[in-house]
C-alpha cells in the first residue's frame, strides 16, 4: 500500500477483519528484509501474522511456506513442480 508500512497495513488489514470486512481466518506471512528482532516481535503482536520470513528466502523456506499455506499438502505440490522444472 502506498505511504503504508508493513505495520500499519497490518493495523489496517486487522480492523478490516473486526469490522467483518474480510473472514476472520486470513493468514499473513511477513516476507521481510529487517532481521531485526524488534520488528519480529513486534510481528507477534498481530493475531493474523503466522509467519516472519527474512529475505532472501531459500529453498527450504520457500517449501515450508507452501506447505504451511496449503494445511500440509505442499510435499505433494512441491514434487510436482520439481519434476516439471527437471
Amino acid at each position: 500500500m502506498p505511504r503504508l508500512s508493513g505495520f500499519q497495513t497490518l493495523e489496517k488489514f486487522e480492523k478490516l477483519i473486526d469490522d467483518g470486512v474480510i473472514p476472520g481466518n486470513c493468514t499473513v506471512s511477513m516476507y521481510t528484509s529487517s532481521d531485526n528482532p524488534q520488528d519480529h516481535r513486534k510481528s507477534r503482536e498481530f493475531s493474523t501474522v503466522k509467519g516472519y520470513i527474512v529475505k532472501p528466502m531459500d529453498q527450504g523456506q520457500a517449501k515450508r511456506l507452501v506447505d504451511f499455506c496449503l494445511g500440509g499438502a505442499g510435499d505433494r505440490l512441491y514434487s510436482q513442480f520439481k519434476m516439471a522444472t527437471s
